[in-house]
């Protein structure tokens, strides 16, 4: 659809155009759609259809012209899955985000504890130099409990694969088996249950069909561990979806109200760990670790990325951690934690510990942050300087590869 810049988007969804229709009917709650394929051969152009059903990610931007489109097959290990492809033109005003009256500075300090009604404190923002007026971010209470729900699935799956490794598998008697087959089973007879994955299971019950060999336990702790592996796979897609939309949603408020955010991130990879390089233990308990990984603060800060470029606003991140330890009304360093509460004896001063953190934060980003901004400004103007001339330099090499093909051609 590359001539006159494309086709609109709202032609091909209405069934304006026979090499594409969208929105057929289709079956269950999927729409149809038609993909007409063009070969030429002997001089003439031979169209098949290719048709099936499709499932829309997102809606298409409003007024988007349509350049090419893809029919794409995927091999997912024993799977093929096939994708549409759709390559859109859009205004670059529509992608701009309407920033009026915004506000020169917001500062985040991240983490993941519980607050007071049971659920993850994401992140404290600060806007002012007062605690009081500091806002939460928590995980909201219907994805902790989808996480909660998709763990219990998975524990259940690891116990079902322990009981059939450990109690089920070596009452197994390989004898009519393939030389292969024998040398996998003796291999999963070696490995611990922890060890031992339900997938490598289940091929070796794929295998084991198709050499005509009955293992009638294993198949069913296939057939049982794929239920248990749909409904958990199903449960944690549909959390992490609705978590990094929500995060993109946070991610583009926060744009639109502030020019600059500056971030102060915990170090993710250090308590991923329970015994740390220097022999010293986490003191992260299980818990709290796991729960790293149900609040993804990295899925955040990418969220915040994105919505900057969008913005043009400048997301920084904190030069060092010594908010954490400072009282955010006198400046102190010895301030007292209780849990995440934190209180200084010198001022008096009791508040939450995120609270606490975001505005010592935003003190102390006060005094660079307009500094530090015109850098990063800088170094994005120089990046996209070099990022245009070798796009430039890549065309260049491309016309002239195909002024040389023509001229081959020509000469043939």
């Amino acid at each position: 659809f590359g001539k006159g810049g494309g086709e609109p988007i709202q032609d091909i969804e209405a069934g304006k155009k026979k090499m594409l229709t969208l929105n057929e009917p289709g079956t269950g709650k999927y729409q149809g759609f038609s993909f007409r394929i063009s070969n030429r051969l002997d001089g003439k152009n031979i169209f098949r259809e290719a048709t099936g059903t499709w499932q829309k990610h997102r809606p298409f931007p409003e007024g988007a012209m349509l350049t090419t489109v893809r029919l794409v097959r995927k091999r997912t290990g024993p799977d093929i899955k096939w994708y549409l492809q759709f390559q859109l033109k859009v205004n670059s005003e529509q992608l701009e985000i309407k920033t009026e009256d915004r506000q020169p500075l917001a500062t985040i300090h991240f983490g993941w504890s519980l607050n007071d009604n049971g659920l993850r404190r994401i992140a404290s923002v600060a806007t002012s130099h007062s605690a009081d007026r500091a806002k939460f971010i928590d995980l909201p209470y219907e994805l902790m409990e989808d996480f909660s729900r998709s763990d219990a699935l998975l524990k259940e799956r690891d116990k079902l694969r322990d009981h059939f490794v450990e109690k089920v598998l070596p009452q197994f008697d390989p004898w009519d088996c393939t030389e292969a087959q024998q040398k996998e089973y003796a291999a999963l007879l070696r490995l611990p249950a922890q060890h031992v994955s339900a997938s490598r299971l289940t091929r070796f019950n794929w295998q084991l069909q198709h050499s005509g060999t009955e293992f009638i336990a294993l198949q069913e702790f296939s057939k049982k561990d794929q239920k248990l592996y749909r409904a958990q796979s199903h449960i944690r897609t549909t959390a992490l979806n609705r978590r990094r939309k929500m995060y993109q949603q946070i991610a583009l408020d926060m744009v639109k109200q502030y020019e600059t955010i500056v971030i102060s991130m915990p170090d993710l990879k250090d308590a991923a760990l329970r015994i740390k390089d220097d022999g010293a233990r986490n003191e992260l308990g299980q818990m709290a670790r796991t729960a790293r990984n149900h609040v993804a603060l990295y899925e955040f800060k990418q969220a915040l990325n994105w919505a900057a470029q969008r913005a043009t606003s400048i997301v920084l991140e904190a030069q060092d951690f010594s908010h954490v330890k400072e009282c955010s009304s006198c400046g102190e360093e010895e301030i007292e934690r209780d849990w995440d509460i934190v209180s200084c004896s010198k001022s008096g001063h009791i508040n939450d510990t995120k609270a606490n953190s975001a505005t010592s934060l935003y003190q102390k980003a006060v005094e660079y942050y307009e500094e530090e901004a015109i850098k990063v400004l800088a170094k994005a103007e120089q990046k996209a300087l070099k990022a245009i001339k070798k796009q430039q330099e890549k065309l260049e090499k491309q016309q002239k590869k195909r002024r040389e093909n023509r001229e081959k051609m020509e000469i043939t």
